[in-house]
């Protein structure tokens, strides 16, 4: 359907072009590719120069989809690093929080037991 398309609007299409957007798999993987930074103006030259695309619309389109794909992909960095102090952070204060329990036992157990020692030694004498 792509390939349809795009012959009958522009004519005879370039199979480097087909190569990176002629099938919904190769878009994919173009976008990705452009996502990672990794030789994404070749893709800007290839649709300029090869598809015969307008190199403002091109250049807008890829830069575009390169700022969203960086900005998605550190969000969801960031979000797994704050979800991970955060589990940390939890599982620190619970921990901390049955240690005071602990504490709070012992000193009361303590307590109780100087109480009846305190008492038998006054029904001693």
């Amino acid at each position: 359907m792509v390939k349809e398309t795009s012959t009958f609007r522009y004519g005879a299409v370039n199979e480097r072009i087909l190569e990176t957007w002629g099938s919904l798999s190769a878009v994919f993987l173009t976008l990705f590719t452009v996502v990672t930074a990794d030789s994404w103006w070749k893709f800007i030259e290839e649709l300029v120069y090869e598809g015969g695309h307008s190199l403002a619309y091109s250049r807008t389109y890829i830069v575009t989809f390169l700022f969203f794909g960086h900005f998605i992909t550190a969000n969801l960095f960031i979000a797994v690093i704050i979800t991970n102090i955060q589990s940390s952070s939890n599982d620190f204060k619970a921990k901390e929080e049955m240690e005071r329990g602990i504490l709070i036992h012992d000193r009361k157990k303590e307590y109780w037991n100087r109480s009846r020692r305190e008492v038998s030694q006054q029904y001693d004498f």
